[in-house]
């Protein structure tokens, strides 16, 4: 007798394979390229940040100087515990790349950096001397007289 030939067909067989972890989600701020940071030095220039460019391009600190640490630690600690500092905070970076565009082409540029960089050092001295609200004083008037000086740039 001759054995009959099944119609059915077999399952493929599937490789065991090792699970891929999966990926972990990237930070938006990490996947953000800084496509406008040319290099200063050792250090980037952030051509959005008007109090960085005024430290780091103008008096040529480093992007780590102590002026600039102090005003991320009140931006962070102080100005972003509450709706109207977070609300500044919010204003600068909007207004920031205009500012240093706006102020990199005025011939008079370098003493208008002296000028943010005046405030900041006074500034800092609020800050250090826990006089956070004269500090916020300080910045808000720079950033009147610059939007109003810039205005048409703006």
């Amino acid at each position: 007798m001759a054995k009959k030939k099944s119609n059915s067909k077999k399952a493929p067989v599937k490789k065991l394979t090792k699970a891929k972890p999966a990926k972990k989600p990237i930070k938006k701020a990490a996947a953000k390229k800084k496509t406008n940071k040319p290099k200063k030095g050792n250090d980037t220039v952030d051509l959005e940040c008007f109090l960085s460019t005024a430290c780091i391009q103008h008096k040529r600190l480093p992007d780590q100087c102590e002026e600039l640490q102090v005003l991320r630690t009140f931006r962070d600690k102080y100005m972003r515990s509450y709706p109207l500092g977070n609300q500044l905070v919010e204003d600068y970076y909007r207004l920031g790349p205009g500012l240093v565009a706006a102020i990199e082409t005025d011939r008079n540029k370098a003493s208008t950096y002296r000028y943010i960089y005046g405030c900041i050092k006074k500034a800092c001295a609020k800050i250090v001397s826990l006089e956070n609200a004269e500090a916020q004083d300080i910045y808000t008037r720079m950033v009147k007289r610059l939007t109003k000086k810039y205005s048409s740039a703006l």
